[in-house]
């Protein structure tokens, strides 16, 4: 039993990526009218800061 409870929270763990990656996908647009810049900038800054906290946390263990 112990295996199938087990099989089942990673079944539904796995299934929240794909929704915290697609909700905050409508977002750099709002945030480049806020503060008066290019949607390529916002996007830019997203990905550098993607990277580095990837990197933060390859070199943490």
């Amino acid at each position: 039993m112990k295996s199938r409870s087990l099989s089942m929270l990673l079944a539904a763990l796995s299934v929240l990526g794909p929704f915290a990656t697609d909700s905050h996908l409508p977002a750099p647009p709002a945030v480049a009218r806020q503060f008066a810049v290019s949607e390529e900038m916002v996007i830019s800054q997203a990905i550098m800061r993607d990277t580095m906290a990837g990197a933060d946390a390859a070199h943490a263990g």
